[in-house]
Order: structure tokens, then sequence, then C-alpha cells
């Protein structure tokens, strides 16, 4: 068994090898100069098979062009004939330049993802070369083509070996099977690869963009860049998607405000106490992942988060609250007046527990995300009052007596007889609309800056698989 393996392995070696020697196989169509020339040999068998790679068509042109360098004298003839040669060859690689972009615009157009896509283009757009044509240098009358010889010629670069010229065979037919069957070759490959999730190697993707010509004009098996996509598809590294993550961070300016009324007894409104305050929080976050999609991508996930954050310290602050009122209605002017001689809060919590969806909106790659996300927050404010007041309740009318209108006052003062402390936790929801910048960190460590309405935050957290 393991000489029969030696035998095949020698036997593959041998092809391959015999297979490269371009010269060997067409030496009788060549000048002696090349032949037997070591260094001649060498240069036009490694032209033969740039020119191969480009279209087998140019092999002949090559061959033409070869003749006429080795046996044409150096004039102006010579020269234009040159050229002729040199805009065949640019017309064939405008020829390929124009494949490759129409399967640009159809990988453009196709649902598949922007990794995959990236990678697709990164191989195609190789081929996307300007060539600098010249007005008027190829003039179709000026070279005459044997079209026998040209498929020929091509037929034993298929073949791999030497085959002596068979009048009776059609070598363009020919070629054209070769060309179906390696092209059934591909198109077995790609089913292959969607059934098994099999991926390309870097040998079939070359042989692929080597025989890009197969693929002109078929419409009866996949595009060039479905095998391309299909193989980048295999080959990306699907989501090892997160489950669960954790995170810790800071709230940079969170606002809170205090918000009461302080009912004074004989007085009709309240007083009303406004305060903003600003606090710095720690937050500790837990997010579970939901996997949308096989690839890193925008929209490729949800990430529910359910956070907690809490104040780094109490704030006390003194509150603006009272008020010198007057209304009149008829005759009679109502004065109500109101003074805090003591007018404290002292902030001793400020927390907030919030919970956020959030998806990806742009991408690149598995490392950086922009995440837009909808979330509601309870923000629980914990406080203590002190304050002690004094307050006037006047009601001033005029009176018609035996003397004439007589004024009349009826006042009412009093004060809270000392200080009142009063312990007050207010509650307020509010709704989230936030975003997100994430960057992902190979080990599963990411860096998260986050920016909604209410607040600026920054964090490091863990995912964990």
């Amino acid at each position: 068994m393991h000489c029969i393996i030696r035998i095949a392995s020698v036997i593959l070696i041998f092809n391959l090898l015999s297979s490269q020697d371009l010269v060997e196989r067409y030496k009788r169509y060549l000048p002696g100069e090349v032949v037997y020339n070591t260094s001649n040999r060498n240069m036009i068998n490694g032209q033969l098979k740039a020119k191969a790679k480009i279209h087998p068509d140019l092999i002949y042109f090559h061959i033409e062009r070869t003749k006429l360098q080795f046996s044409q004298p150096d004039n102006a003839l010579r020269m234009r004939r040159l050229m002729i040669f040199e805009e065949i060859e640019k017309k064939y690689i405008r020829r390929r330049s124009d494949w490759a972009s129409s399967q640009i615009n159809l990988l453009k157009k196709s649902q598949y993802n922007a990794d995959i896509k990236t990678a697709c283009f990164a191989v195609l757009e190789k081929l996307l070369i300007d060539t600098k044509e010249r007005a008027n240098a190829l003039q179709e009358n000026e070279l005459t083509v044997d079209l026998t010889e040209q498929a020929y010629f091509k037929y034993l670069y298929y073949l791999k070996e030497s085959a002596a010229f068979d009048s009776s065979l059609n070598y363009d037919l020919a070629c054209k099977r070769f060309e179906q069957d390696k092209y059934q070759t591909f198109a077995l490959l790609y089913k292959h690869m969607r059934q098994t999730s099999g991926t390309l190697s870097e040998d079939e993707i070359s042989d692929l963009l080597r025989n890009w010509y197969i693929f002109e004009e078929r419409s009866d098996g996949p595009e060039a860049f479905e095998i391309l996509a299909v193989n980048y598809a295999n080959q990306m590294e699907k989501i090892p998607f997160y489950r669960y993550g954790i995170s810790l961070g800071y709230n940079l300016n969170n606002r809170f405000d205090v918000i009461h009324d302080i009912k004074i007894p004989g007085l009709t409104d309240p007083a009303k106490i406004y305060e903003t305050s600003k606090t710095n929080q720690v937050v500790l976050g837990i997010h579970r992942y939901i996997p949308l999609n096989e690839a890193w991508v925008h929209f490729c996930y949800l990430n529910l988060e359910l956070s907690a954050a809490f104040s780094a310290s109490n704030y006390g602050t003194s509150f603006s609250a009272g008020y010198n009122n007057q209304k009149q209605i008829a005759d009679t002017l109502y004065t109500e007046y109101l003074d805090f001689t003591t007018n404290k809060i002292l902030i001793k919590k400020r927390n907030s527990y919030a919970f956020r969806i959030s998806t990806p909106v742009y991408a690149v790659s598995k490392v950086f995300f922009i995440n837009l996300g909808l979330g509601v927050a309870l923000n629980s404010i914990a406080y203590d009052l002190n304050y002690q007041y004094k307050s006037l309740n006047r009601k001033s009318y005029f009176y018609d007596g035996f003397s004439g209108r007589e004024l009349r006052t009826i006042s009412s003062v009093s004060d809270s007889s000392g200080v009142i402390l009063q312990s007050i936790t207010d509650m307020a929801v509010t709704y989230l609309v936030s975003l997100d910048v994430r960057y992902q960190f190979a080990n599963s460590l990411f860096l998260n800056f986050g920016i909604n309405q209410e607040f600026l935050e920054i964090k490091i957290g863990y995912n964990i698989y």
C-alpha cells in the first residue's frame, strides 16, 4: 500500500513538473534559440506561463511574438508588430477586468453579509487592472490569426502533454469540452461546499481565478463569486457566540432631580422644591446575548443588559422654596409669604436600575461595533430635608362703616416651631435611547463607551461563552 502511494506521489510530482515546462510542450513551434539556450528557454517558459494565466489564447500570440523577436530584424515593422501583440494581451486583460467587475457588481447586490463580501472583493479586485489603451493601436487587419493552430495550442495546454497535430480533430470543440468539464468540476465543488461546509485551498482559489473565462456567459450554474462567497462563509469563524457577559464601569454626570412639595398649614400653595444634582456612579451590568446572524456583522446579536448604578458619595445643598404671592379679587387683596430660615437637603443615595436591548448597527469584523439601543431606567433618590420656616397669610379689604370706608386686615403668622426633618425616597421612570461604541478584544474583554439623554458611561467587561 505504501509503495502504491509513493508511486502515485512520484507520478503526480512528475506530471506537475512536466506540466510546467511549456517550452518543451511547444518546442516544435519555437525557434531553436529558445529551445536549446537555457537562459532563453527559462525566460520564454516563464512568459508563456504568465500569458496562460491571463488566457490560454495568448499562448498562440506569444509563440508568434517569440518567432518575431528571434527571426526578424529590428526595424519599424517589427516594432509595430510587437506593439500589436502587446495590445492583444491588453485586450484580454481588459476582458478579464470587465468580467471581474461584473462579478463584483453581482456580489454587491447579493445577500451575503459584509464580511464575506469584503473577503471576495479582496480576491476579485486583484483582477481589476487598468491597461491604459492606446487609441487605434490595434487594427484587426494587421495580424492574420490561424484559429485552428490557436485552438490546437490551447488544447495542448489543457491536455498537459505534447500531442501531434491531427487535422481530423476539431480542436476548438475539444477545448470547449475541457472548459465545460472544468466548469462542472467547480459546480460540483460549489454543491459540495454548500452541503458539507467545506472550503477551498489557496491553490483551488488560484485555479478558479486562472480559469475565469469558463464562467463567461454561464447561465446554468453558479457564478464564480458565489463559489468564493460560500468558501469564505464556510471559512469564517461562526460566532463562538457569547452567552453572557459582565461589565463594570463609571457613569459620568448622571442627573437626578429633587422634586418635592412641602405643605404649609394655613397657606394655599405648598413650597415647591426643584433642585438638580449631578453625581458619578459605579455601574455593574449583566449581559445576555442572543445571536441573530452567523457572522460578526450589523444586527448580528441582541444584547439584553440589566444594570445597577450606585452613587459614590453623599451630597448636601440648600434649596430655595420660599415665595411672596399677592392676588386681588375685587376689592380684596390676598397676600401669602413664606420664608425658610433653615433649608438643607442631604442626598444620601442616587441609584439607577436599567434594562436595555441593543444591537449593532455598524460592525467591523468582530472587533468594532456601534450599537443602538432602547431601554427603561428606574432612578431612585433618597434624601433628608432639614428645614424651618415662617409664614404670613394676610387678607386686606375695604369695609363701609359708620365713619366711611375703612381698610381692614386679617393676618395669620406662623412658624414651624422648630426644625423639621423629613426622610424621603423618590422614584422616577425614564425611557432611554442609547448609542454605544464597543471595542471587542481577542481575549473576550471589551471596552464600551455609551451615551444617552441622561449620562455618559464607560465600562470594561468580559464575555462568557
